[in-house]
């Protein structure tokens, strides 16, 4: 509403402000009660759980500027729900809701603290276990919703980094992971992801389901594998040699409030 941005100067190149490090402890405590009810014996549980949730966190942003600290606290009711399906003893249907809250100490352009992030996320799937367990893999949709997202849009003149905020952001696509042993001792994990990344729009847009508008340092698609072998006997035994790779798509990278396009 009021970024300021004539009070904003951009420094001659030949005197950049060194950006100086944070200091920060945050502290946290829960208290959680869940329940696991088996309706169908070998064949469908209910699972419900409520969290209280307290979380602060001491900031002081760019130390050596002598900037002032900051100390953000909050406090959330959480909860998860969920539902197992047992098709076969191999083969089972899941669905869960959760919530999750997190208090930030970002700053916006004018140094007015950020409000904490609330999130919720629904996710439905299928985890197999075949081959007598040497074939294992998860198969999920899921829909996240995450409030007061901000990304890093630069540096006021006196050395404080600031963000920018984008309001609502959802997180929309599916998973895959997998894990084979084909020999024991021998084990590849790999993954896939895909899916979308949007703030929402509050408007006419978001109501017609009209996707929002692309979210900095956001990625759209994701897909790693992984191997490793344990030695079984010998002098070796028990140690571990692995390799693997991981790759982002379409990822977005931004500088300042810049938003630019896959990298």
């Amino acid at each position: 509403a009021n970024p300021g941005m004539d009070r904003i100067f951009a420094p001659d190149p030949k005197n950049l402000t060194v950006v100086t490090p944070t200091a920060n402890n945050t502290y946290k405590a829960n208290a959680y009660f869940q329940q696991t009810v088996t309706v169908i014996p070998d064949r469908l549980i209910l699972i419900a759980g409520f969290t209280n949730s307290k979380i602060r966190t001491n900031n002081i942003a760019n130390v050596n500027t002598g900037a002032t600290g900051a100390s953000v606290e909050g406090r959330e009711n959480l909860h998860r729900y969920g539902v197992v399906f047992n098709l076969t003893k191999q083969v089972a249907l899941y669905a869960m809701e959760s919530t999750t809250f997190s208090p930030t100490n970002g700053r916006d352009i004018n140094n007015n603290l950020l409000p904490a992030v609330k999130g919720l996320g629904r996710e439905v799937g299928v985890k197999t276990l075949l081959f007598d367990g040497r074939l294992s893999s998860t198969i999920a949709v899921f829909d996240i919703n995450l409030t007061n997202q901000a990304f890093f849009a630069g540096v006021r003149p006196d050395g404080i980094s600031y963000l920018a905020p984008i309001g609502r952001v959802t997180q929309k696509g599916f998973d895959i992971d997998l894990a084979y042993s084909p020999i024991r001792g021998l084990q590849f994990v790999g993954a896939y992801y895909r899916g979308k990344v949007r703030a929402l729009r509050e408007d006419i847009n978001y109501l017609a389901g009209v996707d929002g508008d692309n979210v900095p340092n956001s990625y759209s698609g994701q897909y790693s594998l992984v191997g490793r072998y344990e030695f079984q006997q010998g002098s070796l035994k028990g140690f571990n040699v692995g390799a693997g790779f991981t790759s982002l798509i379409g990822r977005l990278l931004s500088s300042g409030n810049y938003v630019g396009g896959p990298a």
